[in-house]
């Protein structure tokens, strides 16, 4: 039997998502959609065949929507809470679908037949008490690190009531990897401060979590709050993150597209002047150490519902502070990710796949190596630098390790 969903953008139908008797999901527009003048964009991917359905692999949602699932850790706590069974993305979406990321919407149409089937009590284990209210956890945002959609006030961080948008992000502390917000906090204050757009933060004691937030953190240590950018005064602001705009799953954030390609693609949906910030943010990456730049830590936003921007900078993480993991990237750099192999010669040909000259790419890489350089003289000497000593000695020795850094103002701090 089947399954209808309604899609909504900016709180108005826009498209069926509606799923066959063979298990394919497929997603059309309305024509009411199509003939309008402003149309909306949802996304880039659905502009280059807007009368076309837009397919699943069978089972699956397609990739779009499969990127608003929660991923991580915040998805066992979700589907326990709100009684779901694991990995029914659209049961899920169908729960938190009024508080997703950017300005699309989930509604019901048709619930065809039941999908659920019963498992043991013992199948997953419960990663957060049983007894919360679940109109208080019906929000998303997709992400490894346990994050929530809140309100700020006064140092006090809650999760809004039921029907009300959250305009902040909080991010926990990580077991895994201690002092995480931090460490993100110190690196985004170190972006806004080399005059990179960044999102407003605020790292604050785990104890400024009020009611049931409080049962997630882990006692005595921080977490970093976030102004959200695709909300504004209560009002959503359309977003979309690169996996979804290249309509690729959330599987393969970290394949099928290089930096290079990202660069092309954003002079593609932005504009050529989005290509020179891109290359900003790679050389930020680089110096940051930043391993974990894939592709759903790119965004565009919709400011004016129809013509995308490049979002505020987010997830900035200088992962080389965690001797654990591995020195590579995300995504490949002129055929390598492996930071050690980043030179002058690897930007060179960076360029050239990107089509772009390689001597005025290398003059814009070392005006902006000297621009983070300046900033961090001025960051490390800010309230708003609360990174480890262990952190700092890490990212210091990254830079004496990576080529491209080690010759650069950097090295010399």
């Amino acid at each position: 039997m089947s399954k209808e969903l309604e899609i909504l953008l900016y709180g108005e139908p826009v498209a069926t998502l509606t799923k066959d008797a063979h298990g394919q999901w497929a997603l059309r527009f309305t024509p009411s959609y199509l003939q309008l003048d402003d149309r909306p964009v949802l996304g880039q991917k659905f502009e280059d065949a807007l009368h076309s359905p837009f397919r699943g692999k069978k089972g699956n949602l397609p990739p779009f929507f499969a990127n608003l699932v929660p991923e991580g850790e915040l998805r066992p706590i979700l589907e326990d809470t709100l009684a779901i069974v694991q990995g029914d993305d659209v049961a899920l979406l169908e729960v938190i679908g009024r508080d997703l990321p950017g300005a699309v919407e989930f509604r019901t149409i048709s619930a065809g037949e039941p999908e659920r089937h019963a498992i043991e009590d013992d199948a997953v284990e419960p990663t957060a008490p049983r007894d919360h209210d679940s109109e208080s956890m019906r929000f998303s945002l997709a992400g490894v690190q346990l994050k929530f959609s809140v309100i700020l006030a006064n140092d006090k961080i809650t999760l809004p009531a039921h029907g009300k948008l959250g305009d902040w992000l909080v991010k926990l502390d990580s077991r895994r990897f201690p002092r995480l917000s931090q460490n993100e906090h110190s690196i985004m204050a170190w972006a806004r401060h080399a005059g990179f757009d960044v999102p407003e933060c605020q790292i604050l004691p785990s104890s400024a979590l009020i009611g049931k937030l409080g049962d997630y953190a882990e006692p005595d240590t921080f977490v970093l709050a976030v102004r959200r950018y695709d909300r504004h005064e209560g009002q959503k602001i359309h977003q979309e993150d690169y996996a979804q705009a290249v309509n690729l799953y959330p599987v393969n954030k970290y394949d099928h597209v290089s930096y290079e390609q990202l660069t092309v693609l954003t002079e593609k949906f932005v504009g050529e002047g989005a290509r020179d910030e891109v290359i900003r943010r790679l050389v930020f990456m680089i110096a940051s150490g930043n391993g974990d730049a894939h592709l759903k830590n790119w965004s565009l936003i919709y400011p004016d519902r129809i013509h995308a921007q490049l979002s505020p900078l987010y997830d900035q993480v200088s992962t080389v502070a965690w001797p654990e993991l591995d020195r590579n990237l995300a995504l490949n750099f002129a055929g390598t990710k492996d930071m050690s192999q980043l030179d002058r010669q690897r930007v060179e040909r960076f360029a050239g796949r990107a089509q772009l000259d390689g001597e005025t790419v290398l003059k814009f890489v070392d005006a902006t190596l000297a621009q983070l350089a300046n900033a961090w003289k001025s960051v490390t000497r800010s309230a708003d630098w609360v990174m480890a000593p262990e952190h700092v000695d890490a990212l210091r020795d990254h830079w004496q390790r990576t080529p491209l850094l080690r010759d650069s103002p950097l090295a010399g701090l």
